[in-house]
């Protein structure tokens, strides 16, 4: 329903079949539609990358600091 949004479409969740939908004037073409949609898959997939490196580094220890971590704890 996001679409919808973008489009200028007043739409409110649960709508009965007879309500009429009113559309507003801030309508866009298909090329900047294109457009939009293309840079959202871009930042979604920019931020995808961006957590999977995030959530790597997090795991990224040494193995000398874990054999002392470990010693350590015995």
């Amino acid at each position: 329903m996001r679409i919808f949004a973008w489009l200028g479409i007043k739409y409110t969740h649960g709508l009965k079949a007879n309500t009429k939908v009113q559309l507003t004037d801030d309508w866009f073409s298909r090329e900047e539609y294109e457009k939009f949609r293309e840079d959202l898959q871009g930042k979604r997939i920019h931020i995808d990358a961006q957590s999977a490196s995030t959530s790597k580094r997090k795991f990224d220890v040494p193995i000398s600091l874990c054999d002392f971590v470990m010693k350590d704890l015995d």
